[in-house]
């Protein structure tokens, strides 16, 4: 058991035995502590559990000193430096910290004025990070020079700090927090280099002894993880075993991971094959009687392992992650994230709603070197707006084995609200006829992957308008007052080089597609759809390592028979004009031109940006016949936060506003466009 769960545990103890009072010892008394046990070497096993420290002999397993401490004689943190010069004890309750110096015996203990739940030293042992006195908003965190023991830098951090670690180069410092943050740091400055949000917290952070950017930690479900902050990658994940981790170390040469659980056995994993590793039940005559829950705080037998063949010589049975002391397979889980919604539309005004981002494990999804491999996803949808309209949906993405990919939109609105403008460029708010009526739409597409960046296949869809009810009196007739049924299908084609499907920010995508609606499906209406749709991203690492100049050039193209006027191409709501009215600017022919910014506010943490975008655009009967170009222009900004670690999916909210005076504020889920 880790000392987050021991201080949760002694809290507990606490609260419910009022008597008892935790306090640090008095100078005087913390001085003797260990005077029975001075050492001159490192060479030593320090042992640290619940109310208990052991010294003990590695060669015999002899007990060199063994303390106990009942009641107010617990400390609520202990740690020994690598070097074994230094023992560090602290009391958060009495609100101090106790230095030991182990390498001789001319030194008294050292008292600093802190509160310390964690402590890590520089590699070459002259320094060493406290995090301490911890307070309902944020934490500090404190260098101190190991020479004189003087304080060279200190800063806040949250309260959700956890652990901290560096790397053998002393040039990298990381932080872990509760909520799922690893933070890069200057570990001279203390400064804030990076921030990455994981899937996972981590505790009992270690630094890889050859690699200086892998590290590994023990999860908040008591599994391990090994990862790379050079990529982001997970390189092993070891789920939770029925006697749970409770500490980790590497061999020397890094190719294998120590992993201690609370009934003091050794697991010895393989980082090299990720499949086998091995238990060694080499700490079991060390853990005192009664007691199980034990943390290795130093021993170089143990921690002075090489390499493989040092870890054969021990090793009694082989084990994987299929094996019955694990608590779960290796598989992943189907991953759910709730998240709120929170916008404004001309049609809804302000609209509260919630969505559901379901990730699913799916083993038949193609290969991880496509660009176009990811977890299938599930969205189910719910909004109201206070205009009165309700809409609930769900849409999907599932990709298969054998590189097909299928796409599902389904939706119903009720109450849905709009406004008529009449077929024509100049428009104003007096020209608006509102109406409301119900609406269900269902509309996807099925596609087969060819040659890794060509997807082919057929859209289909399906509409049923109900009568529209006005809401003013019409100064001409208007069409389309019955609603109606459509259906359309037809091919699909798909070029795609984007680096990303949920986030793009470097290649470029064409989809070119034609659907027929027509009496010959059952529809009420037919005719024949043309859409081209062309995206553009270029990477901007010179703002942030997030940055992105995305273009898009949207085409629509409706003939053949009488559209009805919700089925016109369109610049309004999402389209060019954002937020504002759907059905502002309405013919049979639209296009678009847009360019977005998009970018981080800070370079360390990506998980906060904005945007900043501009198009062109104009609606005509036929732009390659007769036309008067009529050009309206946008402009906007946009804020836009993370909600899911890893994936970098997004909120939005948008404003937007015209040449013409029109505008608009839409909020959203996913990028733009």
């Amino acid at each position: 058991m880790n000392f987050r769960l021991l201080q949760i545990a002694w809290t507990l103890i606490i609260l419910f035995l009022p008597a008892v009072t935790v306090y640090a010892q008095s100078k005087s008394s913390q001085a003797s502590i260990l005077d029975t046990a001075r050492l001159s070497s490192s060479n030593y096993t320090l042992l640290f559990g619940q109310g208990f420290l052991t010294l003990l002999n590695p060669t015999n397993g002899e007990h060199i000193w063994k303390g106990e401490w009942k009641g107010s004689d617990i400390p609520e943190y202990i740690i020994c430096s690598s070097d074994g010069k230094w023992l560090i004890m602290s009391s958060c309750e009495s609100g101090s910290t106790i230095v030991y110096p182990l390498y001789s015996t001319e030194y008294l203990p050292i008292e600093l004025p802190l509160s310390t739940y964690h402590v890590t030293f520089s590699t070459d042992g002259s320094q060493a990070y406290f995090l301490h006195d911890k307070t309902f908003w944020n934490s500090t965190l404190s260098l101190y020079s190991t020479a004189g023991w003087e304080l060279l830098r200190e800063r806040k951090v949250t309260d959700y700090t956890l652990e901290l670690a560096i790397n053998r180069n002393d040039n990298i410092l990381i932080a872990s927090t509760q909520n799922k943050l690893i933070k890069t740091m200057d570990p001279h400055s203390l400064e804030v280099l990076h921030v990455e949000w994981e899937l996972e917290a981590l505790d009992n952070l270690i630094f890889h002894p050859v690699s200086p950017t892998i590290y590994a930690g023990i999860t908040s479900e008591k599994g391990i993880q090994v990862r790379d902050l050079a990529t982001g990658e997970v390189m092993l994940s070891l789920p939770p075993m029925v006697i749970p981790f409770a500490d980790i170390h590497f061999t020397k040469d890094g190719s294998y991971l120590l992993a201690f659980n609370v009934a003091g056995q050794l697991l010895a994993w393989n980082l090299e094959n990720n499949e086998i590793g091995y238990t060694i039940d080499i700490l079991g005559h060390w853990v005192a009687e009664g007691k199980n829950d034990v943390k290795i705080i130093h021993d170089e037998s143990i921690f002075g392992l090489t390499d493989a063949a040092s870890i054969h010589q021990l090793s009694r049975k082989s084990i994987n992650m299929t094996h019955p002391d694990f608590v779960v397979s290796s598989k992943k889980k189907n991953r759910i994230a709730p998240l709120p919604i929170v916008g404004y539309s001309a049609e809804t005004r302000l609209f509260l709603g919630l969505t559901l981002d379901i990730v699913l494990d799916n083993p038949n999804h193609i290969t991880p070197t496509s660009r176009f491999s990811r977890p299938s996803t599930v969205m189910p949808i719910f909004f109201y707006g206070f205009s009165g309209i309700w809409s609930a949906g769900v849409k999907s993405e599932f990709y298969h084995i054998d590189k097909w990919y299928f796409y599902n939109h389904l939706n119903y609105v009720r109450n849905n609200q709009s406004a008529y403008f009449g077929m024509r460029n100049q428009v104003t708010d007096i020209d608006a006829i509102r109406y409301s009526n119900n609406l269900a739409n269902w509309q996807g597409a099925v596609s087969k992957l060819i040659m890794d960046q060509f997807l082919v296949g057929l859209r289909y869809e399906i509409r049923k308008e109900s009568p529209l009810q006005l809401r003013d009196t019409p100064n001409s007739p208007i069409r389309d007052l019955e609603g109606g049924f459509m259906a359309g299908i037809g091919p699909v084609v798909r070029w795609d080089t984007r680096n990303s499907i949920i986030f793009p920010s470097s290649g470029q995508s064409l989809e070119v597609s034609y659907m027929h609606y027509g009496n010959w499906l059952g529809a009420d209406y037919s005719f024949n759809s043309f859409m081209l749709d062309f995206r553009q991203y270029v990477p901007l690492s010179g703002i942030s390592s997030g940055s992105a100049l995305a273009l898009q050039l949207h085409y629509h193209n409706v003939y053949g028979g009488e559209t009805p006027f919700f089925m016109l191409p369109y610049l309004g709501g999402d389209r060019l004009i954002r937020g504002a009215w759907r059905n502002l600017y309405l013919e049979k022919q639209s296009i678009m031109l847009q360019t977005e910014l998009r970018s981080d506010f800070s370079r360390a943490d990506p998980r906060y940006g904005y945007v900043v975008f501009a198009g062109i655009g104009d609606v005509a009967a036929n732009f390659f016949r007769s036309y008067n170009p009529e050009i309206i222009g946008v402009g906007g900004v946009g804020l836009r936060q993370q909600l899911v670690p890893k994936l970098k999916l997004q909120s939005r909210l948008d404003f937007s506003y015209s040449t013409r005076g029109d505008w608009g504020i839409l909020g959203g889920i996913g990028v733009s466009f």
